[in-house]
């Protein structure tokens, strides 16, 4: 009796890192998808900057 106990005790603890490790994954692709999310919006904010500084050249070329 007491190896089923062990047996069961270890398949719990076992199950539990598998819990664990699918929560991590998912932690981490939220993660990536918030990095991603800040990557795209610092992209165009230079994008912005850039132009806006063209046109300020272009202003500045003209004058």
């Amino acid at each position: 009796m007491k190896g089923l106990n062990e047996e069961a005790h270890s398949a719990k603890i076992i199950k539990m890192n598998e819990d664990l490790k699918v929560e991590e994954l998912s932690m981490l692709l939220i993660e990536k998808e918030n990095i991603d999310k800040l990557l795209n919006s610092l992209v165009e904010i230079d994008i912005e900057i850039t132009n806006h500084l063209k046109n300020l050249n272009d202003t500045n070329d003209k004058t």
